[in-house]
């Protein structure tokens, strides 16, 4: 749910002109951080899942560098693609558009791996299930 409406929100970034509202756009904004967080609650519970309590000090960190490497290289990509079409093409508004579709793009295919994420709790009682 939340990475379908982060890639939801992107939508008005990839139509927007030179008359675009700021509102809108800072509505979006604000929409699409609102659906990536609430997809990564899901995704961190998940790489938790099952460690052991020792484990997990060592587990946040190497997330978060992975994350915050990930974020860098994602950015540098997209102002990378941002400055090949500012370069080649006349209109700033079509090269913005452009990388705005890529943006929305990547975000509706982090959906794919995502469906495969466990929908159950683990049940850390040791006990049978109910409803099993």
């Amino acid at each position: 749910g939340g990475l379908f409406v982060g890639a939801a929100a992107t939508a008005p970034f990839v139509l927007a002109g030179p008359d675009t509202s700021p509102a809108l756009l800072a509505a979006a904004m604000f929409v699409r951080g609102l659906g990536l967080g609430a997809a990564m609650v899901p995704m961190l519970a998940t790489a938790y899942r099952g460690l052991p309590s020792d484990r997990v000090p060592r587990a946040s960190s190497a997330l978060n560098v992975t994350q915050r490497l990930g974020a860098a290289v994602g950015t540098a990509a997209l102002a990378l693609l941002l400055a090949s079409l500012l370069a080649d093409t006349v209109r700033p508004e079509t090269a913005f558009q452009a990388t705005f579709g890529w943006m929305t793009g990547l975000t509706a295919a982090a959906m794919v791996p995502a469906m495969f994420l466990p929908s159950t709790r683990p049940d850390l009682s040791g006990g049978p299930r109910s409803g099993a």
